[in-house]
């Protein structure tokens, strides 16, 4: 170790460094909204609650945003101490108090709010002043489907998940199922234990008992006491070998919802209805009865938290971000039941049509492409039977009269036309939507916009389940004593740095901010108010945002003479 380098104490990094960190992160972030919230129509919340291993309340609050260069960018804004009764009153109050503090964040911007299903959170945002509408994550609602499903094939479950606690508890059980697994050369792997709260945990649970299914029978057949009426029957283990490829494919589909990275709204509608139409597959006749039993109870249930797969004429959101799918186009919009009659296409460009009411018509760029034929060559399993009931697009486009035709005078009238008739389509159904929109930003400016608008909205709250991640691992069992402030700033930074170090290096030379010295204090000052607008600032590199608050030798001298005063006094 270097003798000449003197290691900043504790006090200098609490009481200077950590919050320089914070208040210049805060600008950056400011100066991101700055540039970017006045040219969007609409942007995305995630808010979910959570307590710490100190028994402290806490609410969060991710911001989601497709920018100008057409990257989906996601901000947490807080993760604020919740100390009142989680009532939706006390929820909304602070929601809309955390919203309102977001700068240049307007009046005409939708906001659209994504948590889980719960009856307070439902409240707090049915009427909310801030929220212009609530969505219900879909993951957490899949989740109590399969809970729902599982409950007709409970007695199975529940040796898995008896299994699981039992090994758990003793580690001489645990070392039993090692030895059997050496000896019939099977690799060992420990039996997940499933978690109330964790999605699709007893699917991992399930796969992990069925890998060491061999020494599990063999350790039963021993007539074990230790393991009597914990280990699956054989006629046990073929259901549950018949029951997870669906578990898996339930797994999948929320697996597929809850990326952060990607767009995921659009995705909503062909992910339900590839899960919530496997009774219709020719494999569900030839699956076992307890299987079948299961697929039916799942469906119900999923049809009664979202009604047609996601094809509610009551939220339309799915729909429109179906329709902006350059995959699909919106062609599975028209996969309705007969009985209903239900013309969503004609909704879904309706609503569009309504966000620009009085756009003049303009010219739009010749298309290259002339063919709007749908590539129907989409991955497909067994259980899969979305590929075999779509049509092409031209087929749904003649149901409804409410497509606009090419003689429209509206500008949104002729790049809805111009965009289901003659632009390109994406040839790959996992391709990068955002690619799409950026490249057809010319051609449709008024769609392209729209896209940014409603495709930055999540599917779930997946954001802010993986904050709390983030946040207890730095509240951890070593730190319950860390005061509830200075939790919040190290979770903002902890969960904001590493996207707008990417923001700040992508955009390298165009972040002018005015870094001048403050104290402690100053935090409850704007950061705004260090931004002078007639003032030019200094040229914020990356290489200064990573190593901001430097102090001088004077300084740290200072700081070392009042820790080792502070020391010796304690």
């Amino acid at each position: 170790m270097n003798p000449k380098v003197q290691v900043k104490s504790r006090h200098t990094l609490i009481r200077k460094q950590l919050p320089i960190l914070k208040m210049n992160m805060t600008v950056a972030l400011h100066k991101f909204f700055e540039k970017e919230l006045p040219v969007v129509k609409g942007v995305g919340f995630t808010m979910d609650g959570w307590t710490s291993r100190a028994t402290q309340d806490y609410l969060s609050l991710t911001l989601h945003i497709i920018d100008s260069q057409f990257e989906l960018q996601t901000f947490t804004l807080g993760c604020r101490p919740f100390e009142q009764r989680h009532t939706g009153e006390e929820i909304a109050s602070l929601a809309e108090k955390m919203i309102k503090q977001i700068p240049f964040l307007s009046v005409d911007i939708s906001r659209y709010m994504v948590t889980d299903g719960a009856k307070n959170m439902g409240k707090a945002f049915k009427d909310s002043l801030e929220i212009n509408e609530h969505l219900v994550c879909v993951a957490h609602t899949i989740s109590n489907c399969l809970k729902d499903g599982l409950k007709v094939v409970d007695d199975v479950v529940k040796r898995c998940k008896d299994l699981a606690s039992t090994t758990h508890k003793s580690t001489r059980k645990t070392e039993k199922i090692r030895v059997k697994c050496r000896q019939l050369n099977i690799p060992f792997i420990k039996i997940v234990q499933p978690v109330a709260t964790r999605w699709n945990s007893i699917t991992l649970c399930i796969e992990s008992v069925l890998k060491i299914k061999e020494a599990l029978q063999a350790i039963r057949d021993d007539s074990d006491e230790d393991f009597t009426g914990k280990i699956p029957t054989e006629l046990q283990f073929k259901q549950l070998t018949d029951l997870l490829p669906i578990l898996q494919r339930i797994k999948t589909a929320t697996e597929i919802l809850e990326q952060e990275k990607k767009p995921t709204l659009h995705l909503i509608i062909p992910t339900l209805l590839r899960i919530g139409r496997m009774s219709s597959s020719p494999k569900f006749a030839a699956s076992l009865p307890a299987t079948q039993k299961f697929i039916k109870a799942f469906e119900g249930a999923l049809e009664k938290r979202i009604p047609r797969q996601g094809r509610d004429p009551e939220n339309l959101l799915p729909c429109v971000a179906h329709f902006l799918d350059p995959y699909f186009k919106g062609n599975c919009l028209h996969l309705t039941f007969d009985d209903e009659q239900l013309q969503l296409v004609a909704k879904t460009v309706d609503w569009i049509k309504k966000n620009y009411p009085e756009e003049s018509a303009e010219e739009l760029s010749q298309a290259t492409s002339s063919s709007v034929d749908l590539n129907q060559a989409m991955a497909e399993d067994e259980w899969d039977t979305l590929g075999s009931v779509l049509q092409p697009m031209t087929a749904s486009i003649a149901r409804t009269a409410s497509i606009p035709k090419p003689n429209e005078d509206t500008a949104i009238e002729k790049e809805l036309s111009f965009y289901i008739n003659v632009a390109s389509k994406m040839t790959d159904e996992k391709g990068d939507i955002l690619a799409y929109w950026k490249d057809n930003k010319d051609k449709l400016p008024l769609l392209s916009g729209l896209a940014r608008s409603v495709l930055c909205i999540p599917a779930t709250s997946a954001s802010s389940e993986r904050l709390f991640s983030t946040a207890g691992r730095i509240i951890n069992p070593q730190r319950t004593l860390l005061n509830s402030e200075k939790a919040e700033d190290l979770i903002f930074m902890n969960a904001n740095f590493e996207a707008i170090s990417k923001i700040m290096a992508r955009d390298k030379g165009k972040w002018r901010l005015r870094m001048s010295e403050f104290s402690v204090k100053d935090q409850q000052v704007s950061v705004l108010d260090d931004v002078s607008e007639d003032e030019e600032g200094e040229i914020f590199e990356e290489e200064e945002f990573m190593n901001i608050g430097s102090n001088s030798e004077a300084e740290e001298e200072s700081d070392s003479r009042q820790s080792s005063q502070e020391d010796d006094k304690n």
